[in-house]
């Protein structure tokens, strides 16, 4: 059954609990936000009702995501596919492949991106950034290929790393990058939420595996490490103790996602006694250097801010090109919110203008 922890069982709560310095005012409520948040609140709460199954749970979540006006549309604009790719155990993973409708059927071998799906390990697939998806694929023309990594808690950790892994060395193979008309030389990991820790993985597991093409890695709200491992985290800083990992107080009853439920997804996906590991919570990586450029989204009304900027300081720390940017007082994954259209935009253009960026280095986005 779906029930949602009352007190947090990995985070300490100071009775004098004060903001944090550096980020403690990025949670001051965007005034906009503001306005819907009660609406918001009561409406994603009746999504986690405790009389669910976690079966109901997960249908309750794979409604198609909001695709907003003027987006570019599926078979006009970007033809959609699907195949099946076999992964270590044996089991068939699916990747839907976005391949803008110009370049469908023929020779032109385009860069792509690599897309994680968020929900928290435990909900979602393709159609949770499908509007994401078609406009990075027409806007920056390249393909996309979402991978539907199994879940919790069918599937715990490391499962979803292992279908992620597995079905990109399928892709970047060169039959199957031939047949997909993608060029394995220039790629890009992309992900949001538990997708954005996720794409943060697959660039630290390209490198450290030797997987060629990997040439930037867009990660949005992330999540990079167990609350229960912050301390061991700030331990590894650049310098020892400077990352300020508040915001699971600060924004424990934030909207959309709060910290509460966020430790219900890690339990569900780690179980309630994990060990300290790269795979599930990159920001415990000893080094970061030698990893590809990363775009990184922060909504400031989020319990994942501080993780996603702790990992900005540490790609820094570590010589990694980082273009990061803060949205104050919004909350986790706003940016794909009926009525926040034009904040959304502002996201998603950034998104396109970066992997363009990165593959015209050894790839070509142009058609």
């Amino acid at each position: 059954m779906v029930k949602v922890k009352t007190k947090l069982d990995y985070t300490e709560v100071p009775s004098d609990f004060k903001p944090g310095s550096k980020n403690g005012h990025l949670s001051e409520l965007d005034p906009e936000f503001a306005k819907v948040k009660p609406g918001v609140d009561a409406g994603l709460g009746a999504m986690w009702a405790e009389d669910l199954t976690i079966q109901q749970f997960k249908d309750a979540w794979m409604a198609p995501s909001y695709v907003p006006s003027g987006f570019p549309e599926e078979g006009k604009d970007v033809v959609v596919t699907h195949k099946m790719v076999k992964v270590r155990d044996g089991a068939d993973v699916e990747v839907r492949v976005y391949t803008p409708a110009i370049a469908s059927g023929s020779n032109t071998k385009l860069p792509f991106a690599y897309r994680m799906h968020g929900g928290g390990w435990v909900i979602g697939g393709h159609d949770t950034e499908h509007a994401e998806n078609l406009y990075l694929c027409k806007k920056a023309n390249v393909v996309v290929a979402s991978v539907d990594y199994r879940l919790a808690p069918e599937h715990k950790y490391p499962t979803a790393v292992h279908d992620c892994i597995d079905v990109l060395k399928h892709l970047v193979s060169p039959s199957v990058a031939s047949t997909l008309n993608i060029n394995a030389d220039s790629f890009v990991s992309v992900g949001g939420s538990a997708g954005g820790g996720l794409a943060a993985i697959m660039a630290i597991m390209c490198r450290d595996e030797g997987i060629k093409g990997i040439q930037g890695q867009v990660i949005t709200h992330p999540a990079t490490c167990h609350p229960s491992f912050h301390k061991l985290a700030n331990s590894k800083a650049n310098p020892p103790g400077s990352y300020e990992l508040l915001s699971y107080i600060q924004n424990a009853d934030g909207s959309v996602l709060n910290s509460h439920k966020m430790e219900w997804f890690w339990d569900h996906y780690v179980g309630p006694n994990p060990e300290p590991e790269v795979g599930h919570s990159p920001l415990l990586v000893e080094s970061c250097k030698g990893l590809p450029p990363a775009l990184v989204h922060v909504a400031g009304f989020d319990p994942l801010r501080d993780d996603g900027l702790a990992y900005v300081e540490k790609l820094k720390s570590d010589g990694v090109s980082v273009k990061s940017y803060v949205t104050p007082g919004m909350p986790h994954y706003y940016h794909s919110f009926p009525g926040f259209e034009k904040q959304g935009l502002v996201v998603y253009d950034r998104i396109v203008d970066f992997v363009k960026e990165c593959v015209n280095e050894k790839g070509t986005a142009k058609i």
